[in-house]
């Protein structure tokens, strides 16, 4: 490639002939800003000379990608296809064929029968050994409007207008969306290789409220009711009078033993002993029937049987459960 001077100026004013050409990637590579809408046609074009200039010169230091942004903007600012040979030779130097491709074919349509035929034959044959080494994916996703992404450049949101075009080689294919777990899917592609790309991605659960105290699982409800509780009283009182009977009849006997067989008050002791005796196990049995029923009744009833007399029962109505 050789210094651009006054034949620079010529070319990029609609002139003679030239060396490199610049191509937009599609899926990497930053774009270079566009040129001031306040600058005049003659100073765009001055700007551009010397972008080329400098382009000309990293490119014979071997700095390829300073060259290509140089490149770039120097299209930008006066639009040549004579540029997008440049730019396609620089993205060779880089291995990235896919924009060296794009900057070739365009190069050719819009040079058309401008392009001399030494030119054209070789600019054609770059060009089919490029498309070699250049392959297509066809991304699709399982929703909509998801943000996807090619090697961490983003190609657009799916469902994608068309195929992407990338150089051959391994590729990491990634689909995002909100409220959606990212889908990424490596693939190794040929060249000349169109390949299909399906990612799911998985609905996010629910988010969880900050500070939310976490749900705790229903305490089992007691068996116990207001009328079991009666019960167990009713068997304690006749329990405690059982008691009582009892010790009197044991002192009913007591007097009964110490009296004389002759003696009349023995027979007013015998009659207590038996009528303490006879109420002490009709206490006993009252308690011990009173507290079995309650406790049969209580824990034969169905855990539910309270909310579910609730349920069928109107407002206000009096629940009784044992």
């Amino acid at each position: 490639m050789q210094r651009m001077g006054a034949r620079a100026k010529g070319f990029l004013a609609g002139g003679c002939a030239v060396a490199l050409l610049v191509a937009t990637p599609r899926v990497a590579g930053a774009q270079p800003e566009p040129p001031r809408e306040s600058a005049s046609p003659e100073a765009k074009r001055a700007e551009a000379i010397e972008r080329f200039d400098r382009g000309v010169e990293l490119y014979k230091e071997g700095n390829y990608t300073a060259a290509l942004s140089e490149f770039r903007a120097a299209h930008a600012l006066s639009p040549s296809y004579r540029v997008l040979y440049n730019i396609g030779q620089v993205s060779y130097q880089l291995q990235d064929y896919v924009t060296a491709l794009q900057s070739f074919e365009a190069y050719l349509a819009e040079g058309a029968a401008e392009i001399p035929e030494a030119r054209r034959a070789e600019v054609e044959g770059l060009a089919e050994k490029l498309r070699g080494r250049v392959s297509t994916l066809e991304v699709q996703t399982s929703v909509p409007d998801a943000e996807v992404s090619i090697d961490d450049v983003p190609v657009g949101k799916s469902p994608l207008p068309a195929p992407v075009k990338v150089n051959a080689g391994r590729h990491r294919v990634t689909a995002s969306r909100s409220g959606f777990a990212p889908a990424t899917r490596a693939v190794d592609l040929p060249g000349a290789a169109r390949v299909a790309v399906h990612l799911e991605l998985a609905p996010l659960s629910a988010p969880v409220a900050t500070g939310a105290a976490p749900a705790r699982a229903p305490a089992e409800a007691s068996r116990m009711t207001t009328l079991s509780w009666i019960g167990v009283g009713v068997a304690g009182a006749c329990a405690a009078a059982a008691v009582g009977t009892g010790v009197a009849a044991i002192g009913a006997k007591n007097d009964l033993d110490a009296a004389l067989p002759s003696d009349p008050s023995a027979n007013d002791a015998r009659s207590r002993v038996q009528t303490l005796s006879v109420a002490t196990d009709v206490l006993i049995g009252a308690a011990v029937v009173t507290l079995g029923a309650t406790l049969v009744l209580t824990f034969l009833r169905p855990k539910d049987a309270p909310a579910a007399a609730a349920r069928a029962s109107p407002p206000g109505a009096a629940q009784w459960t044992f």
